[in-house]
């Protein structure tokens, strides 16, 4: 399996290869809610990549890998941090203002990522404590044995765009009928610390109703208990809906040692 950039909250790394196998292939592809860009690394290599994240910090980290330069600065320089506590709370303070020009781009790039490694479930909230990592024991030959695989990252386009903003320019786009959307929002309900969330009733509906006027090939991706999905998708706009298979439940925190709670994973698809 491909590695991963970090753990996060709804990643998609454990699901990413399976649902690379219902992607048609399409030269444009558009990651709406791109997190880890874990469908990214997975997919085989497309004309157009695009990345879109709200979170300026995401598209920051994921615009370092893009390019060999300030890949390999990113690189270098995180791999000067050692796995602890103090360190976490001390990147996490420099990243809760955003970045605003204070050092170099890569430098804030991997404060941001070292934030997502070190804390609980990649939600850069709570320190995840780990003794072997820090009794100075693999962290950085984990991080450089995910070296080879973020090339694939080099070219993607990287947007901070709202998905609804996004809809609308790409419903204008000429492009859009040979575009392939994957839109793996926040799941109706969760619990994650995402800092945009999308969890009500009425954030899904506006969701689904305005992503239907995407003129391309669409993936949404959800639980099986979603009806309202069912209602908007399949019944009112002949979307299919395929069930994936039981996977744990990775939006929102869990102990350590606690086993996850399982959910069935679906996508939506209109072709």
């Amino acid at each position: 399996m491909i590695s991963t950039i970090a753990a996060y909250p709804g990643g998609k790394h454990t699901l990413a290869p399976l649902l690379v196998r219902f992607m048609p292939n399409l030269s444009r592809n558009i990651s709406g809610f791109g997190g880890m860009a874990n469908e990214i690394l997975a997919m085989p290599q497309r004309k157009i990549r695009i990345y879109n994240d709200k979170d300026k910090d995401l598209c920051i980290l994921l615009s370092c890998f893009a390019k060999e330069e300030t890949r390999v600065k990113l690189f270098h320089e995180i791999l000067k941090y050692e796995y602890c506590k103090e360190n976490f709370m001390e990147l996490k303070a420099k990243t809760s203002s955003g970045y605003y020009g204070q050092v170099e781009i890569w430098v804030y790039a991997a404060w941001v990522w070292y934030t997502l490694l070190v804390s609980r479930d990649g939600g850069r909230e709570a320190y995840s404590k780990d003794k072997d990592m820090e009794m100075g024991k693999n962290f950085q030959y984990r991080i450089m044995g995910k070296k080879w695989d973020l090339m694939r990252l080099e070219g993607i386009g990287v947007w901070n765009k709202d998905i609804y903003d996004l809809i609308e320019e790409e419903i204008q786009n000429p492009d859009g009928n040979q575009t392939f959307y994957f839109l793996d929002s926040p799941y109706y309900g969760n619990k994650a610390s995402y800092k945009y969330n999308m969890v009500s009733d009425f954030d899904h509906n506006l969701y689904c109703k305005s992503l239907v006027k995407l003129k391309g090939a669409i993936m949404v991706c959800g639980y099986d208990n979603n009806n309202l999905y069912d209602e908007i998708l399949v019944k009112k706009h002949g979307f299919k809906k395929i069930k994936l298979g039981l996977y744990a439940v990775t939006m929102g925190y869990h102990q350590r040692g606690e086993k996850c709670k399982l959910e069935t994973e679906c996508i939506w698809i209109n072709y």
